[in-house]
């Protein structure tokens, strides 16, 4: 797996999206998702970039959330 691999789940299965926040600058936030069975992808991803693993729908899916620091 490399960093191209990566690249293309996020295209395929993820999401880049700009979090606004009231009072402060905005977030940038990346998520990908896998079901759960193939969270070992998302596990190397963390290992690679940081983030977060959090398991939705009772379990079956896996997202990898990462946000940024606030946007400058």
């Amino acid at each position: 797996m490399n960093e191209k691999y990566i690249a293309g789940l996020l295209d395929a299965d993820g999401h880049i999206s700009v979090r606004p926040r009231v009072g402060a600058t905005p977030d940038l936030d990346v998520s990908i998702a896998q079901a759960t069975p193939y969270v070992a992808v998302l596990e190397y991803a963390q290992q690679q970039f940081g983030g977060r693993i959090r398991f939705r729908h009772d379990g079956a899916h896996a997202e990898l959330q990462m946000r940024s620091g606030p946007a400058r």
